[in-house]
């Protein structure tokens, strides 16, 4: 295992850390973080290893994000269906700064 692949693990370990503790802001500085530090170990891993290797390690890094995304649904109360998680979290969150402007929210 070359050093590339040590850094992708430990961002992954990391950022799972980061996704179980309770956060006011949402996770939102935590998720600047992972991503400013994220994008060049993917690059690296990519480099090292080869396409196939980076798409892998880049598919592994969509988890901690899915799981961000659903931490926010479930902090909300809502019974979620697999189908139903991500359309109407984005499409919630876009109609309320909208509501809000009109006076309706």
């Amino acid at each position: 295992m070359n050093l590339s692949l040590i850094l992708a693990a430990a961002w992954f370990i990391i950022a799972n850390v980061i996704a179980l503790i309770p956060s006011k802001r949402k996770h939102w500085p935590q998720a600047y973080v992972l991503i400013v530090v994220g994008v060049p170990i993917f690059g690296f891993v990519t480099f090292q290893n080869g396409p196939w290797i980076g798409l892998l390690v880049l598919a592994g890094g969509q988890y901690p994000a899915l799981a961000c995304v659903l931490s926010l649904a479930l902090a909300e109360g809502e019974v979620l269906t697999t189908v139903s998680i991500l359309p109407r979290f984005f499409a919630r969150n876009a109609y309320e700064g909208h509501d809000k402007r009109r006076g309706l929210g």
